[in-house]
């Protein structure tokens, strides 16, 4: 193999809505120049993402790659652990692939919403709630 590779954090935790962020590592061990694709792999692949997504390495030097966690606000995502994995794919020594893999709780969603109905009054009369009701002038 002529990478090594680190994922910090490699267990993580996100709500419905917000953001979080693991760092991958990479470390060029070879003797030659190597450009490091990156791919995420698993359920939060969906909504997450790698940047950069190439790293370019000279032997002996590391780069690092952000991945970002951002589950929607819905009650669609699954709730709990996931694994997840980085696919390490080096251009110049394909049998050198590596996946780093980590883990991320998302929370459960909740949401609660109050909705007042009917939102309009509508009566065949004039006056307010409250009021009495009056035809031709007699209070009814």
């Amino acid at each position: 193999m002529t990478m090594w590779t680190s994922l910090d954090p490699a267990d993580g935790t996100v709500e419905p809505g917000a953001r979080t962020s693991a760092r991958l590592r990479v470390r060029n061990t070879g003797d030659t120049v190597e450009e490091y694709r990156l791919s995420l792999v698993g359920k939060p692949s969906g909504w997450s993402r790698v940047e950069p997504d190439v790293l370019r390495l000279y032997p002996g030097s590391e780069g690092t790659a952000e991945i970002t966690f951002a589950p929607p606000r819905s009650s669609d995502v699954e709730a709990g652990p996931l694994a997840y994995g980085v696919r390490v794919d080096p251009r110049e020594n394909p049998a050198g692939r590596d996946v780093v893999e980590g883990r991320l709780t998302v929370a459960p969603f909740s949401e609660t919403r109050a909705e007042l109905l009917p939102p309009a009054l509508v009566g065949r009369f004039r006056g307010g709630p409250g009021s009495p009701s009056t035809t031709s002038g007699t209070p009814r």
